[in-house]
């Protein structure tokens, strides 16, 4: 099999076993799974790709950041328009402490008019 044009998520622990599935597969490129540290093995296949995981402390990079913050589209409660304006409360039923609305994209917004 050709190498190449495959990653494969490897932990701390990049076990023999991993690597010989690595092997297998043709694997180009290895990243970490979920921000952990890779061992000095995980940099046999060429390219290594490490994401953050802010809970597991990147977090005053992430704040630096947050061009880089993943994305999110979150679908608010329906809400019925009583009158010829509606304010909805998109963020009722959300943990503002874990996620921070982008405003500055409202291109991506979508707003639903189910009238009859």
């Amino acid at each position: 099999m050709a190498k190449g044009r495959f990653t494969i998520p490897v932990e701390e622990n990049f076990t023999e076993e991993l690597q010989g599935i690595a092997r297998l597969w043709g694997a180009d490129a290895v990243r970490d799974c979920d921000g952990t540290k890779l061992p000095p093995n995980g940099k046999l296949f060429g390219k290594v790709y490490n994401t953050y995981f802010v809970v597991r402390g990147d977090n005053d990079w992430a704040r630096k950041h947050p061009e880089e913050a993943q994305r999110i589209f979150l679908l608010s409660e329906r809400n019925l328009a009583e009158s010829d304006s509606l304010e909805i409360p998109f963020m009722k039923g959300f943990l503002a402490d874990q996620f921070a609305p982008d405003y500055e994209n409202i291109a991506r917004w979508e707003v639903v008019d189910r009238t009859t």
